[in-house]
């Protein structure tokens, strides 16, 4: 009787199988390493550009009411301006700026889950023209990101040049 001695070829041995496992094990940790990184990237771009168009918005809506303007009350956290047809009002409350037109609520020119902790009207007059000089601070709910923003103009009335 011949006994053959049968070595199987095919199949993975214990060392190829803890190796494989390894590789793959490196690559899925990077691979969700790099999802993380690039998805707290994305949030930090998204709550920046959502500070920024609140500011930009807000801020060239006031402005455009201003240059529409005859004239312009000032009190400490809002702006009344007045012209032929109407009478409108800028204010802070709540951390949102309402704009009010003939003392009716229009809306809230920021975006809600932003916060405005400042917004200040200074007057600006000299013997030729009044301006208005506006500073307003904006910033985000995110706790894992806290970012706020300054924004600043100064705009000239109409007829006032």
């Amino acid at each position: 009787m011949i006994i053959k001695n049968i070595k199987l070829e095919n199949g993975y041995s214990m060392i190829e199988t803890i190796i494989y496992l390894a590789i793959f094990t490196f690559i899925s940790i990077f691979v969700i390493n790099s999802f993380i990184i690039i998805m707290s990237s994305f949030w930090v771009t998204h709550s920046n550009r959502n500070i920024l168009e609140s500011g930009i918005t807000s801020l060239e809506r006031i402005t455009r009411e201003i240059r529409e303007a005859e004239s312009a009350i000032i009190n400490e956290n809002e702006i009344i301006l007045t012209n032929d047809e109407d009478t409108v009002s800028f204010e802070l409350e709540d951390g949102l700026i309402n704009m009010y037109e003939n003392s009716i609520l229009i809306g809230n020119l920021t975006n809600p889950n932003m916060i405005v902790s400042d917004l200040s009207f200074a007057s600006i007059s000299t013997t030729e023209s009044q301006g208005v000089k506006i500073q307003m601070t904006i910033s985000n709910n995110n706790t894992n990101n806290p970012r706020s923003e300054i924004f600043n103009n100064t705009i000239i009335l109409r007829g006032s040049y």
